[in-house]
């Protein structure tokens, strides 16, 4: 089936490299916030709003890259709201990392292993994401994918 909606085209192949790059990013910008969560280091966070700002030109890229004329013109919408989808993961981060940066040392301290764990979490679930994206790429099986 997939075979059917991707043709392989330069363009195509320049989307999906994009897109890779794209969640790698996001991967590294909650590695980022995670370990600024985990050290308690506020400064740490500016970090996320830098792979921000380059996820959001590797997204224009990919949108234009699409409305170029990569992929069957059915599929670029459902292309284009996962790109989106994978931007407000970014924005969503970079919120967090603002907040944290005013957040009450002593508010943080009581809340400080539930947001550990959250941070944890939510980097398990970028590695999941490219784990998925590249298995739907390559055509591999998903159940014999592992977290590093």
């Amino acid at each position: 089936m997939l075979n059917k909606i991707i043709s392989g085209s330069k363009l195509e192949k320049k989307v999906i490299e994009d897109i890779k790059t794209h969640i790698k990013i996001l991967c590294s910008a909650t590695e980022c916030f995670k370990s600024a969560i985990t050290t308690a280091n506020v400064e740490a966070t500016f970090c996320v709003a830098d792979f921000e700002r380059e996820a959001d030109s590797i997204r224009r890229r990919i949108i234009s890259t699409i409305h170029e004329g990569a992929f069957l013109p059915f599929i670029r919408p459902n292309i284009c709201k996962f790109i989106e989808m994978v931007d407000e993961a970014f924005d969503v981060l970079e919120d967090a990392g603002f907040e944290f940066r005013y957040i009450n040392m002593e508010l943080y301290k009581i809340i400080e292993s539930e947001c550990v764990k959250i941070a944890s979490i939510n980097t398990n679930i970028c590695e999941l994401l490219s784990i998925a994206f590249d298995s739907l790429i390559t055509k591999g099986d998903l159940k014999e994918k592992i977290l590093p």
